[in-house]
């Protein structure tokens, strides 16, 4: 059975602690036959780079807060099974053979975060909730 493995222990920010996640995985990830990150900054020495692909947009499980930030196949793809791998895969798969719609997806995902997730646009919301509770 093939065995992706996608990272969201990033180096953008290397850290003792990252290092140390890191250094604990190394052993599990390296057997595997692909390696998926979102950026090229997630991606740590010592993989295979022919192995690697790089998809700038977010493939996850249709669980928790996960699904307030992403829009089911327009922004990012969310699985209804989080342990099935087979999903994962044909998703990883579909957005490789669909270059201009992983494109298109990334940047959806991309403006999604700009405009409601970053911490300018929160403490802008938290302020103006405030403004209304008090008036």
């Amino acid at each position: 059975m093939p065995v992706i493995w996608r990272c969201h222990v990033g180096i953008d920010h290397p850290s003792v602690l990252s290092r140390r996640a890191w250094s604990f995985l190394r052993p599990y990830v390296e057997p595997a036959d692909a390696y998926v990150f979102s950026r090229e900054a997630f991606i740590w020495d010592g993989l295979e780079r022919a192995w690697i692909e790089l998809i700038a947009l977010v493939i996850d499980a249709r669980i928790g807060g996960i699904q307030d930030q992403i829009i089911d196949r327009r922004s990012g793809i969310l699985l209804d099974e989080p342990a099935e791998l087979g999903p994962y895969g044909d998703a990883v798969r579909g957005l490789l053979e669909e270059p201009e719609r992983a494109r298109a997806i990334g940047q959806e995902a991309q403006q999604r975060v700009r405009d409601h997730f970053l911490a300018a646009r929160s403490l802008m919301q938290y302020l103006d909730l405030i403004g209304r509770l008090l008036n």
